[in-house]
This record gives structure tokens, C-alpha cells and sequence, in this order.
């Protein structure tokens, strides 16, 4: 007989863990090392994926930790079902590389990866995605890094999408009525996101439908969870209306989101 296979919340944990280390040690093979050999990792573009091995993609971070010495990622959360998990991670170095790092500020990416696992507990896909822009994260040391303790949220056969669902129909519909219904008097877009409360989610609705037109988001998976859901869709509009003073060309377009 075969091995036992590795339970999602076991795989999920060992992930963590070892990537965690991995990270604030700069031994990047131990991160590779938690993937399949043929694992393919997609890293979302508006357009097309960009798909890198894991060995490609440890050389990559390994010339950047070369170039900048503050380089550095944690998991702030996972969120897993059977046999695959959403981690939310920060990412962040020094603007300009190692020369002039104590001379430029900290910039950072706000990221989350959909991971799906082999039965032997080890990663066969990811797909990464990064949003630029957010504050760098403060200077810590490797013990510091590895002690920041991960949200760790585990589906049940009791949890439902059925809220997140609700909410990008909603949403797809501009139907503030039934957003605000479904949001919390101190609803907030993310952690970096000055933006609080109700009147801010009904101004961006409102907003990004003068913007785009015809919105449908046609969701590929969702993990719900007791405290957050986690949901992979294509959201696909119509560019009708002004952005950032840039004329509308009406072409229809798709991207594909983590929400």
C-alpha cells in the first residue's frame, strides 16, 4: 500500500512553517523544497500568466536578497479546504537595492497565493498575486520573522460561500442596497486602505460602475470559513467610462482576482 495521505491542515501548517523559515534564514531551498517537482507556479498578470518552476523562481528571489539585505516575506493568514489553501503574505525591501537601502524607504507588496497539495503533502500548484504599493514591513530580525504567529482558518462541512456569492452579484449589479446590507458598520478594503465604512464601499461601487460596464464575476473556488472566505473568480467589464484621465476605448476585458 501506498503512503497515508498528508491532511490539508497538517500540509497547510508544514508550509508555513517551513517557508517561514526558510525566508528569514535565506535558505530558499527549504521553501522549494515544499513543492513537487513538476509544480507549476502562475504568477497573475492582467493579461496572461507569467509560469516559472520552483527552482525559477527561488533564483529570482535569491538575486533579489543579494541585491537587498532587508529583503523579507511573512504569512499573515491561511485560509484551507480539502486539499487546497489561500496563504496572504507581505512582502518588502529596500527602494534602490543594497547601495542606497538606508537611504530609501521600505516599499512593499500585499500578496496572496492559492496553493493546491499533493497527497504526499507537498505543493503541485500555486497561483501568486501581488498588489504594489503598500508600507514596507518594519525591520525585524530572524527570530522576530519566525515569531509572528498565522491566522490559520480551517473550512468545515458546516461553513457556506453562500455571503461571498451574495456580495459579487451585488456588487456586479451595483446594488449598494444589498452590499451595505451585507457589510459591517466598519467595513474596510484592506489593511493599507485608509478608506472606512459604509458611505466609502457605496462611493467605490459607484465609482468603478461609472468606470466599467456589464460587470460579471464568474467564480472558480471558494473556501469558506467560519471568520473569512476566501474566493478565485473572473471578473470581466467594459471599459465605458473615464480612468484616471484616460479616455474609455470600450473594449470588453476579463481579470482574474483573489478576493
Amino acid at each position: 500500500t501506498g503512503a497515508a495521505r498528508v491532511s490539508t491542515p497538517d500540509a497547510v501548517k508544514n508550509y508555513i512553517a517551513e517557508s517561514s523559515a526558510a525566508w528569514s534564514s535565506r535558505q530558499l531551498g527549504r521553501h522549494t523544497r515544499l513543492y513537487a517537482g513538476d509544480a507549476d507556479i502562475a504568477i497573475g498578470q492582467i493579461k496572461d500568466d507569467e509560469h516559472v518552476t520552483p527552482g525559477e523562481l527561488e533564483a529570482r528571489y535569491a538575486r533579489a536578497m543579494d541585491d537587498t539585505p532587508d529583503f523579507a516575506l511573512r504569512y499573515t493568514r491561511a485560509i484551507a479546504g480539502d486539499g487546497i489553501a489561500v496563504t496572504e503574505w507581505l512582502r518588502s525591501q529596500s527602494l534602490g537595492g543594497a547601495k542606497t537601502a538606508k537611504m530609501n524607504p521600505l516599499v512593499g507588496c500585499r500578496g496572496a497565493s492559492v496553493l493546491a497539495f499533493a497527497d504526499d503533502g507537498r505543493v503541485s500548484r500555486e497561483i501568486r498575486f501581488c498588489s504594489f504599493g503598500v508600507r514596507g514591513l518594519p525591520a525585524a530580525s530572524a527570530e522576530q520573522q519566525t515569531s509572528v504567529r498565522t491566522e490559520l482558518l480551517f473550512a468545515t462541512d458546516d461553513d457556506s460561500d453562500a455571503i461571498a456569492r451574495a456580495w459579487l452579484r451585488a456588487y456586479d449589479r451595483v446594488d449598494t442596497k444589498a452590499l451595505l446590507a451585507l457589510a459591517s458598520d466598519d467595513f474596510t478594503f484592506s489593511a493599507d486602505d485608509e478608506r472606512r465604512g459604509k458611505k466609502a464601499l457605496e462611493s467605490e461601487v459607484r465609482s468603478v460602475a461609472k468606470t466599467f460596464s456589464d460587470a460579471t464575476s464568474t467564480i472558480s473556488m471558494c473556501i469558506p470559513t467560519v471568520r473569512a472566505i476566501a474566493c478565485l473568480y473572473d471578473w470581466r467589464a467594459t471599459w465605458s467610462g473615464p480612468l484616471a484621465g484616460l479616455k474609455p476605448n470600450g473594449k470588453t476585458g476579463s481579470v482574474r482576482t483573489l478576493a
